[in-house]
């Protein structure tokens, strides 16, 4: 069914002469890995491959939050996790990186997310937990998750927020995530993806 409705899509176009696109909202860190043995989520990467040359919109949304402390899509499922973003951003976007990924132009990042990558007061520290914040927003992740994603605990090496030395609130200067997700989406945004890997 998506190889038929991708190619349906692509057929038709606007007034302005555009073709319509298509897309998948099942992206997780399991299209990465599965491949070349299980297809991506919706089949999404050979249909984009083959397509890509239209000049379509090629649409991705994340199955779920991403988590980056899960490095093998142990919980890619609806409800859980799409793994940690920094390994399937590149995927989705950069072609040359790993064959039969790539091409997409247009993300659907989940809130928690975003907020995680640009938001200096996604978690308000206070005594070592989160007091308040934009990670209060119903996201379906834990508070102790939640705090773990912004701020590193010492023996996971997550903390993938912003922190004080790398473009976060000067406020909190106990804040130590290492911008890692705003880098990455950022260095994957745009024409030029050099360091989107």
């Amino acid at each position: 069914y998506p190889d038929y409705e991708a190619s349906d899509a692509v057929k038709h176009g606007n007034a302005y002469g555009s073709t319509f696109g298509f897309g998948s909202q099942g992206l997780s860190l399991a299209d990465r890995i599965g491949l070349p043995l299980t297809p991506c989520a919706s089949n999404w990467c050979a249909n984009f491959v083959t397509n890509y040359p239209r000049g379509s919109p090629l649409e991705l949304q994340q199955i779920a939050n991403s988590d980056p402390t899960d490095s093998t899509c142990t919980n890619c499922v609806p409800g859980a996790d799409a793994g940690d973003l920094r390994r399937w951003l590149p995927f989705a976007v950069n072609a040359s990186l790993v064959s039969g990924g790539g091409y997409m132009n247009v993300l659907e990042l989940y809130s928690v997310d975003a907020d995680l990558a640009f938001d200096p007061n996604f978690c308000v520290l206070a005594g070592g937990v989160c007091s308040s914040g934009s990670f209060g927003a119903l996201n379906g992740l834990s508070s102790a998750q939640q705090l773990l994603f912004f701020q590193p605990n010492g023996t996971t090496g997550s903390g993938v927020g912003l922190g004080h030395l790398c473009g976060g609130s000067s406020a909190q200067g106990a804040a130590n995530g290492d911008c890692s997700y705003s880098a990455k989406i950022n260095a994957c945004h745009g024409s030029v993806l050099s360091n989107c890997n």
